[in-house]
């Protein structure tokens, strides 16, 4: 018995979200999924994501059952980045506050909202590529459900570093990435940090930890 889900992989671009959730043919957020929860410094990070074309996760949709000339999608997992990005672009468009970058990424783009950006950058943000599975409208409410549960169930808890990441996005965060990565190298070559400790973001605590030291002296 072959169980093995069918999905269609593909690429979409932020303007063919934008107008696929213009012509009210993308469901943000379909019964299963909670509110739109994220805060300032998580949004202008997934901002900052897209204008570096950073990769970011996969975003999954399923084409919504029933009879319809026109492709209808509604997000099973990547909500809150859409949201994001759609409500960036078009604020007017969605019933969540407008928001401005964070000083740091204002200072690194010269422009608070999309509307500031210069037009390149503007274009950029629009032909950025999301990588997208798609699921057929035959997927049943079950297992849309189980795939929404096991996305977002985490199997380990959260370290103090990977907390402070998630919500901190400024200078001094994007500082410590840039030292981290210049350092590489080093800490591969003399074994003081392996790809455990890199994913747990252990390196990036102890950059902090030593140039907090550095400015305040050891407390």
């Amino acid at each position: 018995m072959d169980m093995r889900l069918e999905m269609t992989r593909t690429v979409m671009t932020v303007k063919t979200f934008i107008s696929l959730y213009r012509q009210g043919q993308l469901e943000l957020r379909p019964k299963f999924q909670r509110k739109y929860v994220w805060k300032v410094p998580a949004r202008s990070l997934l901002i900052n994501t897209v204008l570096k074309n950073l990769p970011m996760p996969i975003v999954i949709l399923r084409d919504k059952p029933g009879v319809s000339f026109e492709p209808k999608f509604e997000v099973v997992d990547g909500q809150q980045r859409l949201t994001t990005l759609l409500a960036f672009a078009d604020p007017k468009a969605f019933e969540v506050e407008a928001f401005e970058l964070t000083k740091a990424d204002i200072r690194l783009f010269g422009a608070a909202t999309f509307d500031e950006l210069e037009d390149s950058m503007k274009q950029a943000f629009l032909n950025y590529e999301l990588s997208v599975h798609s699921l057929p409208s035959t997927t049943n409410d079950g297992v849309v459900l189980d795939i929404f549960t096991r996305l977002n169930a985490t199997g380990s808890r959260l370290t103090g570093q990977e907390l402070r990441n998630s919500v901190y996005s400024g200078a001094y965060r994007q500082y410590s990435v840039r030292l981290s990565s210049a350092l590489y190298d080093f800490w591969t070559k003399w074994g003081i940090f392996g790809d455990a400790e890199f994913n747990r973001m252990e390196d990036l605590e102890f950059i902090a930890d030593l140039t907090i030291y550095m400015v305040y002296g050891v407390s």
